[in-house]
């Protein structure tokens, strides 16, 4: 589908924003969005080979709240967010591709600045607390995506070349 990268931009956007609003009511809103996306999707099952990032996230996340960096409502992990995670991964082989052919520091200035720009949005807009200061909070998000968002690129990239060499075997 040729304009299948802008749909995954705006079903993200759709998911991220439904998340930040309504982070306990909109779950099965955001459960929607990932049927359209593999509805719609050109690459169904190289998306599905991404979620992985998806655990990563979770774990990340997960960590994070039971160390009351991030305060959710029941000091779990949030289904929304879970699901959030797993329209992120699959961005990486659609409207995020491109970072794949960009030097890992300028993938990594990107996650910098990015990464807690969206927690801190999701902060303000009350989505969740933080036992952090604002500075802190910013600040430690820099390093933590400064470092996932290169990773991302990385396992995409292996995960390519793993299931292309896979695809070879077979049909020789």
């Amino acid at each position: 589908m040729k304009y299948f990268n802008f749909i995954n931009f705006f079903i993200y956007q759709a998911a991220w924003f439904l998340a930040a609003l309504y982070p306990n009511q909109s779950s099965w809103l955001i459960l929607v969005l990932i049927v359209l996306h593999f509805l719609l999707s050109p690459s169904k099952l190289d998306d599905f080979k991404l979620l992985n990032i998806a655990v990563m996230g979770c774990v990340i996340d997960g960590t994070l709240i039971h160390f009351s960096v991030l305060q959710t409502s029941d000091n779990t992990l949030p289904t929304t967010l879970i699901l959030l995670w797993c329209i992120f991964a699959f961005t990486f082989n659609h409207c995020l591709r491109w970072m794949r052919d960009i030097n890992l520091a300028y993938v990594a200035l990107t996650g910098l600045v990015l990464g807690p720009a969206s927690y801190y949005a999701a902060l303000k807009l009350n989505t969740f607390d933080t036992s952090l200061t604002h500075s802190q909070f910013i600040s430690l998000y820099a390093v933590i995506w400064a470092v996932i968002l290169p990773l991302c690129i990385k396992y995409c990239t292996s995960v390519k070349v793993l299931f292309d060499q896979d695809t070879k075997e077979v049909k020789q």
